[in-house]
C-alpha cells in the first residue's frame, strides 16, 4: 500500500510551502524512537518501514514522511537527520 503523494523533483518543488508543523505532529514514542534510531545509524530501509507508519497517522505526520522520504531520495542525510532530531 503505498502512501505518499507523487511529487515533483526536488529541483522544481519549494519545500518551504510544504515543510510539515512539527508542533502539530503526534508521533507515539516507540515510533519515534525507531526513526530516531534509523536515521542515526543511516537504516534507510528500516526508516522507510517507519515512515509509512507515521504517514498513516494524520496530514502533518504525512507531510513528514514525504519531507523526510524526499531528503533520503535526494540523499541529504545531514538534513534528514536534523529534521528527525527536531522532533524530540
Amino acid at each position: 500500500k503505498c502512501c505518499s503523494i507523487r511529487l515533483p523533483p526536488a529541483a522544481l518543488f519549494d519545500w518551504r510551502l510544504y515543510e510539515p508543523d512539527l508542533t502539530q505532529v503526534n508521533l507515539p514514542p516507540k515510533l519515534l524512537s525507531r526513526i530516531q534510531q534509523a536515521a542515526r545509524l543511516s537504516r534507510v530501509t528500516e526508516l522507510e518501514s517507519c515512515l509509512i507508519e507515521l504517514a498513516d497517522l494524520g496530514n502533518e505526520e504525512q507531510r513528514l514522511a514525504d519531507r523526510i522520504r524526499q531528503l533520503l531520495q535526494d540523499v541529504r542525510m545531514k538534513e534528514m537527520k536534523t529534521l528527525v532530531n527536531a522532533l524530540g
